[in-house]
């Protein structure tokens, strides 16, 4: 009696890390396959599940009751369907604001501003998806708060494999970008990027673009002992002021060209 019972919990265990793995496996293939098919889409691995879940803090519960997961976690199929909506978001705005206007003054400046590596960005520009070497979106994305018709618009792209850029889509995110629950501004994003001169200031439910950079001496190994050090940190500042001396201007330029507000940050160092 005792023994048939051991036999059954441990069927139940094994048939219980089949179904699991074959969860995890089918989630894996489906995130394969998106990225295979639409190399335009930046799908985290999952094993950055858990970090994206740290950083941004998806409600779980809304996001089952919606049908954006596949089991009961957050897993590829919603960072699917997120990245989709940042695509989308990201591709209105190259086709509304100059970015590249501030780019070039970035870049052409005499302060030597080089574009941070991947293992220097931070989350929001690891997966940005702008046509951009120093700008990122910095609101966390919460495609849960979608109403049902536009979630049912991207999950009918992603289930077509069809994501490129059209009305439906540019109207989805005009429509939907301004809502501060969609797309929000954390109080830990806002404390990691400068606010040192800006036309819209605090936390709002603006747009809100980022700015990262590193400098020529990040490669260098210098101890705070050294007198290096000190020019470092005076180049840094430098660096940070000249590009907070632009914000007002990019922050109106932005708002202007979106007819909404827009907020720049510029990454704490």
């Amino acid at each position: 009696m005792k023994k048939n019972k051991l036999i059954k919990n441990f069927l139940l265990i094994l048939l219980l890390l089949i179904l699991l793995t074959s969860v995890l496996i089918c989630q894996d293939a489906y995130r394969k396959g998106i990225v295979v098919k639409n190399s335009k889409l930046t799908i985290p691995d999952d094993s950055e599940i858990t970090h994206f879940v740290d950083e941004y803090e998806p409600s779980l519960l809304l996001a089952i009751k919606k049908g954006l997961t596949q089991g009961l976690t957050i897993d590829s199929y919603y960072l699917a369907l997120q990245s989709l909506y940042r695509y989308a978001l990201e591709s209105y705005l190259d086709s509304r604001l100059n970015i590249s206007l501030y780019e070039k003054q970035i870049e052409e400046n005499a302060l030597n501003f080089i574009p941070k590596i991947k293992e220097d960005q931070s989350l929001e520009q690891k997966y940005s998806q702008l046509h951009a070497q120093y700008f990122y979106v910095i609101n966390a994305i919460h495609i849960e708060y979608l109403n049902k018709q536009d979630l049912q618009i991207l999950k009918k792209r992603l289930k077509e494999k069809n994501v490129e850029i059209d009305e439906e889509l540019l109207s989805l995110i005009q429509r939907t970008y301004q809502n501060e629950k969609v797309l929000g501004l954390d109080i830990r994003t806002f404390y990691s990027h400068l606010r040192l001169s800006s036309s819209t200031g605090g936390i709002s439910n603006a747009l809100s673009l980022g700015i990262a950079f590193s400098s020529i001496y990040d490669e260098q190994d210098i101890s705070m002992e050294d007198e290096l050090w000190r020019i470092r940190v005076e180049h840094v500042e430098n660096m940070q002021a000249f590009v907070n001396e632009l914000i007002p201007e990019m922050e109106e330029s932005f708002s202007k060209a979106l007819g909404s507000p827009v907020g720049v940050f510029c990454r704490k160092y």
